[in-house]
Order: structure tokens, then sequence, then C-alpha cells
């Protein structure tokens, strides 16, 4: 009888399963975790040892919000993890929450994005005074300044005297730069 790929994988001496991270690919992953697509879910098919037995959910939250599943001696974060479950293979770049809620992993809440790209895209820093990400009041000249963060590199949009042209321009920026991927809360201006 088959079981989906469990006669290949190693079992330790107390007859669990034994996961090597570093190999880890989507058929071995498949072969330990069921993923439900329309939830973004993920759930043990195998004893993994304390509560991780078949059928029970799989990953626990970090700080910020993100799903982290241990297999082996890593933690992965369960957006990953879903894109190499349904795509195959791992992503090329940053796997982005399309409404930046961390916790939801179904596949089409996700996206990859280039590191510069999901940077762009970031949700509002906590310590910004202005409301908007990339612009901010420049007290010795009594503008509002724009800038975007690209490639590693503050860019310089320019200052206006308002704050609504000062975000529009960041917007406009930012578009061009992600293409089209910005989140709803960065959008506020059009």
């Amino acid at each position: 009888m088959k079981t989906g790929g469990l006669e290949k994988l190693p079992i330790n001496s107390r007859g669990l399963v034994r996961i090597d991270p570093d190999s880890l690919d989507a058929n071995m992953l498949r072969a330990v975790l069921d993923y439900d697509p329309l939830t973004g879910i993920f759930t043990w098919k195998v004893q993994r040892g304390g509560t991780a037995k078949p059928g029970s959910r799989a990953g626990s939250p970090d700080r910020d919000g993100y799903i982290l599943i241990q297999l082996g001696d890593r933690n992965f974060k369960a957006h990953r993890l879903a894109w190499l479950y349904v795509y195959g293979e791992w992503p090329d770049g940053d796997v982005d929450h399309t409404h930046g809620r961390t916790g939801d992993n179904r596949i089409s809440e996700l996206r990859v994005l280039t590191h510069s790209q999901n940077l762009v895209n970031a949700k509002l820093a906590s310590h910004n005074k202005s409301g908007v990400t990339g612009v901010y009041w420049d007290r010795s000249r009594n503008k509002w300044v724009a800038q975007i963060q690209t490639e590693g590199r503050a860019r310089y949009l320019g200052r206006y005297s308002s704050k609504e042209r000062a975000e529009a321009v960041r917007l406009e920026a930012a578009l061009r730069h992600v293409g089209g991927h910005i989140r709803a809360e960065n959008r506020r201006v059009f």
C-alpha cells in the first residue's frame, strides 16, 4: 500500500519521521504535511512527537504573526512552504502577503517579489509620524519630503508644500518600481 511517499522517509529510533531540512523538496514536504490552499493551513501527515500528530495543525506564529513550521532542526515560514508545496520549487525571491496579513497563507494571497520590491511595499514603520511610507516633514525647510528605498539606497524624490503631493509622488515611484504590486494601504492617494 502506498502512503504518499512516507515509505521513503527515514525513521529515527523512536519510530518518528526524520527530516533533513537541507534536502527538503516538494515531494518530501508533501509526504509529511498536507496543505489546504483555500485556508492556507498545514496539517501533519506523520507523527512528529509532542503535539505534532497526524491530522494536527502544523506551526505556530512568531512575534510578527508569521507561521513557523519546524522541519528537522530548522523553522520554515509557512508562506515559503506553501509556495514550494503548490508550485513544486522554492520561490526565487521574497514571498509577499498581498494584503499584509502575515498569518494568511492562502496561495491566492501570496506572490513572489524581489527583495527590493518587497521593501518598497513594506508596512508603515511604527516610528513614522507622517502616516505615509516614504514621506516625512523637513523641519528646516518647512516642506514634505518624498523618498523611496530601492536596491539598498534611499532615493530622493523631492520636497513638496503639501503632504498629499509628496504622497502622490512617492506612490507613483513605488508603482513604477514594484510593477503594480503595492499594498492597498499604501495606495491612499489614488
